[in-house]
């Protein structure tokens, strides 16, 4: 494959309404779009920037990326995994940088091939993936979803019960509730108390310096299945707590995690010792968004993923699938699926 030129434009989106948690309020989105040109075709990727996750600022992806540039063998007859193994030695300390340039590159090359990414993975991939949703003070979208996240900790606890008793009359759901390292062992027993019959899949970083002590305090004293999701970013002792059984699911962007090497590398451990993989978003728009469908198709699994687009972005023509589908189909998908 001969790659004839590869760029970035830059993004700066608006959301619909902020996403809030304990730490952090995203009111937009910044980032890049990669164009990756090889004959008639264009792959597109896209680097996310997401405060508290992310290792790179915006200005350090273009930097990073003038200097990938340089040396990239444009107009050279290489096999795609060259090209992916250039990227990956290229990028190092840059993982979102990274998942785009890849993602552009095998967008490209499927689009070639007249296959979809997930089909270029993996070959039973599902040909759909289901959604949650997450909570953004709409509560009339609740109705389109069995599934919903609600960023818990940022009000008080009692006024999260008020949110998810409404929202369960509306429709009865199942709730993840996000702590994002908020919440100390008190005010889950608390919250256990309370629930009210309304079930609760798992809680998600419930405390800050999440270790195994707490984890095993927390299996004992409550009933709450767990998630990581911050804790990933910040070291691998999360391995030793798949390992234990300390933990039940890991909620994962790919977007922002590094090479898609990295997400199959973590999907299959995580396989070997049962635990749920989530795909997560990171606020991307339709072109990340696809890239993250496409590898939660191939995760397989039954779980509702935390990708929907529409929570955040309202450019409904842009996208494959509709404002109230709780289903992504990649049925007739060539490459990514979608156009900038």
């Amino acid at each position: 494959m001969i790659i004839s030129s590869i760029n970035i434009i830059s993004i700066d989106k608006i959301l619909n309404n902020p996403l809030i948690n304990s730490k952090n309020r995203y009111q937009k989105l910044k980032g890049y779009y990669v164009l990756c040109v090889s004959e008639k075709f264009t792959g597109k990727g896209e680097v996310s920037i997401l405060s508290g996750f992310s290792k790179e600022s915006f200005q350090e992806i273009s930097w990073i990326f003038e200097s990938f540039k340089s040396g990239f063998p444009i107009n050279e007859n290489l096999h795609i995994e060259e090209f992916v193994e250039y990227i990956g030695i290229h990028t190092q300390g840059a993982p979102a940088l990274r998942f785009a340039l890849e993602t552009a590159i095998y967008d490209v090359y499927c689009q070639k091939k007249n296959i979809s990414l997930a089909a270029f993975f993996k070959k039973n991939h599902s040909n759909h993936i289901n959604l949650s949703t997450i909570f953004t003070q709409d509560y009339n979208r609740t109705v389109c979803f069995d599934t919903i996240k609600l960023k818990i900790g940022v009000n008080k606890l009692a006024d999260d019960l008020i949110i998810m008793n409404k929202i369960n009359k509306i429709k009865k759901m199942k709730f993840r509730l996000d702590a994002n390292q908020s919440l100390s062992l008190d005010d889950l027993l608390f919250i256990e108390k309370n629930l009210n019959g309304i079930n609760v899949q798992y809680i998600e970083e419930p405390f800050e310096n999440l270790n195994e002590k707490k984890l095993l305090k927390l299996k004992a004293e409550t009933s709450f299945e767990v998630a990581v999701d911050e804790s990933i970013y910040n070291s691998d002792a999360y391995k030793d707590w798949i390992k234990t059984g300390l933990i039940n699911y890991i909620v994962i962007k790919p977007s922002i995690f590094g090479g898609y090497s990295d997400f199959f590398n973590l999907t299959e451990y995580a396989k070997k010792y049962n635990i749920e993989i989530i795909v997560s978003s990171a606020l991307e728009t339709h072109v990340g968004h696809m890239a993250t469908v496409h590898l939660a198709s191939c995760v397989n699994n039954s779980q509702s993923h935390g990708l929907d687009y529409y929570a955040f972005y309202k450019n409904y023509s842009k996208h494959i699938y509709s404002k109230n589908e709780s289903k992504v189909y990649l049925d007739n998908i060539i490459g990514l699926g979608v156009e900038l």
